[in-house]
């Protein structure tokens, strides 16, 4: 399988359609977050959208997380995956920093930017009810669309508020930043890829719960048994 990865690698690239204009300049104070891979600013033209580029634009492993995240997206559109937890892309676009991902800006039904969740827990300071709550309606969302995810933390999770409630929205982390032969296999067999993820979906879990308690006031933590595991796990 690993002999197939610089394939898939150039047949992505091939298929990329990058317009030469016009060339967006992303300034400093346009900038949302940056994590250890790519950076993310508010795009020039349209609030409603931004604009993911990677850290280094010389480095070819930077610059796989946008087409591995370009890819997994089109194939849940081509797929008709509801966008209730996650995000949309609307293709390439020209920046001074190189090739950059153009992607839905989550927004609350307000029309203001949504928090991450690490952001959410601090400020409005939700019962632990209601993020177990919010936890399993995403979780329950990924298994129904059989959506596989290589990693779950506050900081690739955005919660969107709207009157029905707090939702959360995954931003990152569908199957890695690496070129797989399993991502096109997913679009061919999306049973396959999930049955792979799902293979380690305790360790996703474990991690998640780990990364939230940081994040939690220390009267509101209780044992980890407080979120389930997988309910398919026993079937």
């Amino acid at each position: 399988m690993a002999l197939l990865d610089r394939p898939v690698r150039r047949l992505l690239l091939a298929r990329r359609k990058v317009p030469s204009h016009p060339v967006h300049q992303l300034a400093d104070d346009a900038l949302i977050a940056a994590g250890t891979q790519r950076k993310c600013y508010r795009h020039p033209a349209d609030a409603r959208l931004c604009i993911m580029v990677p850290r280094d634009p010389d480095n070819r492993a930077m610059q796989g997380a946008n087409l591995v995240e370009w890819f997994m997206l089109g194939m849940l559109d081509w797929r008709g995956i509801s966008t209730q937890h996650r995000i949309t892309s609307r293709g390439w676009a020209a920046t001074e920093q190189g090739p950059g991902l153009v992607l839905e800006r989550v927004t609350n039904e307000d029309g203001r930017p949504a928090l991450r969740l690490d952001d959410f827990i601090r400020q409005k300071q939700p019962s632990r009810e209601q993020l177990e709550a919010m936890y399993e309606e995403l979780k329950q969302w990924l298994f129904a669309n059989k959506v596989p995810v290589n990693d779950l933390f506050c900081s690739n999770l955005l919660v969107r508020q709207t009157q029905t409630g707090a939702h959360l929205v995954l931003v990152d982390g569908l199957c890695g930043e690496r070129f797989r032969f399993k991502l096109l296999v997913y679009g061919i067999l999306p049973d396959f890829t999930f049955w792979r993820a799902r293979r380690r979906w305790l360790v996703v879990e474990d991690k998640f719960r780990r990364d939230m308690e940081q994040y939690l006031p220390a009267q509101s933590k209780q044992s980890d048994d407080v979120m389930s595991s997988d309910p398919l796990a026993t079937e």
